[in-house]
């Protein structure tokens, strides 16, 4: 018998062009150069409307 397992770790992605060609390096979920973001777009609504509260960690700052 032979099994293999695959999980993921948080949020990390690779942002990609309608064609499928990378557009930078994948980021990783504890990439911390979304502070600027964070602080412009992390808030109660935010929070509410992704289930995302404000944070390094969340992938809807880093795509922002």
């Amino acid at each position: 018998m032979a099994a293999i397992g695959i999980t993921h770790q948080r949020e990390t992605f690779a942002p990609l062009d309608a064609d499928g060609n990378l557009l930078r390096n994948g980021i990783l979920w504890l990439d911390g150069r979304a502070t600027e973001q964070i602080r412009q777009f992390g808030n109660a609504h935010i929070h509410e409307l992704s289930g995302k509260p404000a944070g390094v960690t969340p992938a809807i700052y880093k795509m922002a």
